[in-house]
Parts: C-alpha cells; sequence; structure tokens
C-alpha cells in the first residue's frame, strides 16, 4: 500500500513538473518560434507522460498504471488536436516499445485521453478553458482511469486492480485539475504580460528603463522619438 501511494506521489511530481518546465519555456517559445509553439507544447507533454509512464505501478505483469491521462487530457484541451497528436505519438511510442499484456489497453487510454481533450477544446470554439471546463476533464478523466481499471480487472488479477484502482482514479483527477489550474493560471500570466507591455508601449508619456551605468535597457515609442536612443534599444 504504502509503495503504491509512493508511486503515485511521484507520478503527480511528475505532472506537476512537467507543466512547470513548459511554464518556463513557453514564453520563449512564443517569441521566438511562435508557429511552434502546439508543437512544443505537445514535446513538452509527450514527455512527460513518458517520465509518468517510467514511474508508474505495474499491477500485474505488463499491465501499468500512471496519470499520463492528465498530461494527455489537457495536451487536447489547452493545445488543441497539433499538441495532442504530438503527445499521443510520443507516448504511444514509448508505451509499444515497453511491451507486456497491457500494451493494446494502455495505447487506447492514451488515445482517448487525448481525443476527449481535443473534443472539448474543439467544442470551446477558441474560447480559453476556465476552471469549469478543468473540472469537468478532470471528471472526464477518473471516468477513463475507472473504466481501464474496470476493462483490466477482466483480464487480469482482480483483486490488485481494486485494491489500486480507487488510488489511482483519485489521484488522476487531482492531476488533471492541478494541470489545468497552472495552465489557466500561465495564460492569465502571458495576457496581463501582453496587456502591460502594450501599455508600456503606446504611452504618450516617455517610459524607460536604464540599467546601472545609466544605459538604456528600453523604452517606449513616444520615449524613441523624443530623445536619442542607441539603435539596439528594445522598444
Amino acid at each position: 500500500m504504502n509503495s503504491t501511494w509512493q508511486g503515485l506521489v511521484g507520478n503527480l511530481a511528475i505532472v506537476g513538473l512537467t507543466i512547470s518546465i513548459w511554464a518556463h519555456l513557453s514564453h520563449s517559445v512564443r517569441n521566438t518560434w511562435p508557429e511552434f509553439e502546439r508543437v512544443a507544447f505537445g514535446l513538452t507533454v509527450g514527455m512527460g507522460a513518458i517520465a509518468s509512464m517510467i514511474l508508474g505501478i505495474e499491477i500485474v505483469p505488463g499491465v501499468h498504471m500512471d496519470l499520463r491521462g492528465s498530461l494527455l487530457l489537457v495536451a487536447g484541451l489547452f493545445g488543441g488536436p497539433i499538441s495532442a497528436s504530438i503527445a499521443v505519438a510520443t507516448a504511444a511510442i514509448y508505451r509499444i516499445g515497453i511491451g507486456g499484456a497491457g500494451v493494446e489497453l494502455g495505447v487506447f487510454a492514451i488515445v482517448v485521453a487525448a481525443l476527449i481533450g481535443t473534443i472539448a477544446h474543439a467544442l470551446l470554439r477558441h474560447r480559453a478553458p476556465t476552471l469549469k471546463h478543468v473540472v469537468v476533464c478532470a471528471a472526464v478523466a477518473a471516468a477513463i482511469g475507472a473504466t481501464v481499471f474496470g476493462m483490466g480487472a477482466r483480464a487480469g488479477s482482480v483483486e490488485p486492480m481494486r485494491t489500486v484502482g480507487l488510488q489511482v482514479v483519485v489521484v488522476n483527477f487531482l492531476a488533471t485539475l492541478v494541470c489545468g489550474l497552472l495552465l489557466i493560471r500561465l495564460r492569465q500570466a502571458e495576457m496581463e504580460r501582453t496587456i502591460l507591455r502594450a501599455a508600456f508601449s503606446q504611452a504618450p508619456e516617455f517610459f524607460y528603463v536604464k540599467d546601472r551605468d545609466g544605459r538604456f535597457v528600453i523604452a517606449n515609442e513616444n520615449g524613441t522619438t523624443r530623445s536619442p536612443t542607441p539603435p539596439n534599444l528594445s522598444v
């Protein structure tokens, strides 16, 4: 029992770490290669799903349980079909590679989790997901987990499935909720940064920032027209 919870806590940490890594990468990717943002998000989530499987719990030989579904679901919800497809391909290739009796069931769970997130993304029609949408998707992820355990229980040892099943479903719900909340906060922070930058750039006043040596680091548009500045000054 203790080893099960240790595995689940480790998986939850991997989920949080994956979203944290994306939070640090997303701004640079958006500014440098904006057309590859969804691709990069899908790859990040896919690698996180692999890490989750590496730390997964092998209930019966060949049947692994982890929190990959939470990452794949938010890949579809927040990144759409492009991110979901890349994340699915990355996770499915690894799951097929490790083999075992539960490989078909594992790939099925990967595809279904990403598909549900992608459908939710399409239903939102370019609107940003909110807390309500995250809660619904977390509930869907829990339902998927219960279904997978039910299917696995008929194929293998029933008692281990029932013992671990409830724990994985509950933690999977929490993992999806954590992923969604972190991604919502990330989008809010990016929107606030964009608004602040626009206000700074277009303000009629002369705004600027200098370093400790008195050199201009950044100035708004009005400042560059009213005061001589270096040609490489950021605006």
